[in-house]
């Protein structure tokens, strides 16, 4: 789903909460809707250039129906077993050291982002970069997939509306998608 972001504008829960509501109508009584962002390739890119990483946060949704094999990896049956629908994992480094970046946290969140589909809400990164002096927060609402259309006003309403839905169509396209199935089963190997 595309999701067009102005303000003012209907904030995202909000769609989320009716898409959530019609499914219950139509008899999906269980169906509860979740809009996560698609990761831009700047937050991965970005993450390499952390020296040292003091905090890592994760806010994860319920992939699907339940827990799935990748989202267990990172809170274990803390999710299933509680039923929840959200949950926030955070780890910090000791003082003055830094968190490990190919294993643990840091690298679960890589996984994670591996997949345009994934239960990633957000993902918050604390620390300092080669060079830097001070800490800096890489955050995933920073770093969203996304397309800009500028719209010359010359054109009719009609085809303004054709520029946007192609325009939308070809983003959408664009986007690999994996199947979270084949990606938890080869993490379950």
């Amino acid at each position: 789903m595309v999701v067009e972001r102005r303000r003012p504008g209907v904030p995202i829960s909000s769609i989320e909460r009716l898409l959530s509501h019609v499914g219950r109508e139509f008899g999906y009584e269980q169906l509860t809707i979740a809009l996560t962002p698609l990761a831009g390739e700047s937050f991965l890119s970005e993450l390499t250039e952390f020296e040292r990483i003091r905090r890592a946060e994760v806010l994860l949704t319920r992939p699907n129906f339940d827990w799935t094999t990748n989202a267990r990896a990172l809170v274990g049956d803390l999710g299933a077993a509680s039923d929840a629908d959200v949950i926030e994992v955070a780890a910090s480094a000791s003082r003055g050291q830094s968190l490990r970046k190919e294993e643990g946290i840091v690298q679960d969140i890589k996984n994670f982002m591996a997949r345009p589909i994934n239960g990633l809400k957000n993902v918050k990164i604390l620390g300092r970069k080669s060079g830097g002096a001070s800490e800096t927060t890489l955050s995933l609402e920073r770093h969203q997939l996304r397309q800009e259309v500028s719209i010359p006003q010359s054109l009719d309403e009609g085809a303004r509306e054709e520029m946007i839905v192609n325009r939308a169509l070809n983003f959408v396209e664009s986007i690999e998608l994996s199947s979270e199935s084949t990606t938890d089963d080869e993490a379950a190997k």
